[in-house]
């Protein structure tokens, strides 16, 4: 008889499995682990060691507490959100000294484990700072300086946690012993040896703020450009520091980038809008990435054009006021210079008439559109912002050709910030 697959998967979904018990899982919200909590901290894990505490006593049909592991981890206390007033256990848990032990379980050796668990424990696994990242003080010290208050900016690994202090001088997650992962949000972390930060404003913005000093828009009724970042960022390494040029800017800690005020009511005029480029088609990836509005890091979020002078163009549609413009080219932990870039705007696709030069990097006039004073410049998540003086056009066309560690010519994404039909 010739097997029926849709047999077989009844079977097997009604074939008990040994050990396997189906429990309910409580999804905890944050304003529930808030209220819960004696302490709500920033912490960076430090170091994980093995203890003999036993996992506490179950009556849903969990397991016996031989099947977990006891785990101490000691982490850094960068900040505060909510304290208890004197909870047990707060001051000799050594909280006072910017350091604390969370007490958590995992699963033993799968050999020890020894088979199904139904809707298992979610335990927290803490990453721990990898050794091949540089610690970057967030005001732009030399690598490995020490810098006063939290760190908020360094490269390891953060956590923002729900915990409860316990008697024993240690801190538990709110959650409890076997869903513990809840009380944790991660804040940075790693991923295929790149650092991210998964919430923005880990540094502090700078006090400076710039304001688009758009022709003939005066200085009323100003507002922010609403600019948005990608949520993973990539975080350089000490490798990617490593020009050493006149004509490039000095390496910065990626950070939130100050206000940039232009006229209130301007858009991103390139979103969706049609891409060309000096091939026609893309050598790699579709061009219509370069408007998605998409600016995260990876090659599924790029378009790669071939080594040697190279240009995508953007079609506003109808000629606008523009005030600036914003090109993510690639993010990469080695944080590469690009060269030869310029940006240009124009009424005609050929770029004959109207054509203004809003930025120029290309000193040597490899590109012959003449000598460029602008300084070429570390990639990083923030983009690069180009502020275009409400300089009137249709068309955006952006230059390179290659950067300092690949001859190829990468984009990400590119925005054109300004008033439609102005």
């Amino acid at each position: 008889m010739k097997p029926q697959p849709h047999l077989l998967a009844i079977a097997l979904m009604l074939t008990p499995f040994r050990g396997a018990v189906a429990r309910p899982i409580h999804i905890f919200s944050l304003t529930e682990i808030w209220d819960m909590a004696d302490l709500v901290a920033v912490i960076a894990p430090e170091s994980t060691e093995r203890t003999n505490d036993p996992m506490p006593p179950a009556t849903d049909g969990r397991r016996s507490p031989e099947y977990y592991q006891g785990l101490n981890t000691r982490c850094r206390v960068l900040g505060v959100f909510k304290a208890k007033e004197n909870p047990e256990g707060y001051r000799e848990g050594g909280f006072e000294q910017g350091s604390l032990t969370v007490v958590h379980f995992a699963y033993k050796s799968e050999d020890k484990v020894g088979g199904f668990e139904m809707n298992g424990g979610h335990f927290i696994y803490f990453l721990l700072p990898p050794e091949n990242l540089a610690a970057i003080a967030v005001q732009g010290n030399a690598v490995g300086a020490k810098t006063s208050g939290p760190e908020l900016g360094r490269s390891a690994p953060t956590y923002l946690a729900f915990l409860k202090a316990d008697r024993d001088r240690r801190f538990r997650p709110v959650s409890g012993d076997y869903d513990s992962a809840f009380s944790f949000r991660t804040l940075v972390g790693t991923q295929f040896g790149d650092m991210f930060f998964a919430t923005r404003g880990v540094a502090s913005p700078s006090a400076e703020t710039n304001s688009a000093s758009a022709t003939g828009a005066g200085t009323t009724n100003l507002a922010p450009i609403p600019l948005r970042g990608p949520m993973r960022l990539v975080f350089p390494t000490n490798s990617s520091r490593t020009v050493s040029d006149p004509h490039t800017e000095a390496w910065r800690f990626p950070q939130r980038r100050p206000p940039f005020l232009a006229p209130a009511g301007v858009t991103n005029l390139a979103l969706c809008k049609r891409v060309t480029s000096s091939l026609g088609p893309s050598f790699s990836g579709p061009l219509f990435r370069v408007t998605d509005g998409d600016k995260e890091p990876g090659d599924g979020h790029l378009v790669e054009l071939p080594a040697g002078e190279q240009w995508v163009q953007i079609d506003l549609e109808r000629s606008s006021q523009i005030f600036a413009v914003v090109i993510w080219h690639i993010q990469q932990r080695n944080a590469p210079v690009f060269q030869c870039v310029v940006v240009q705007t124009a009424d005609d696709p050929q770029f004959r008439t109207n054509v203004h030069t809003l930025f120029d990097n290309d000193y040597a006039n490899f590109l012959g559109l003449g000598a460029g004073e602008d300084k070429q410049y570390y990639e990083a998540s923030d983009g690069k912002l180009i502020d275009a003086k409400g300089v009137q056009g249709r068309y955006v066309r952006c230059y390179s050709k290659g950067s300092n560690v690949s001859s190829l010519n990468y984009y990400t994404e590119i925005e054109v910030w300004g008033l439609s039909g102005a």
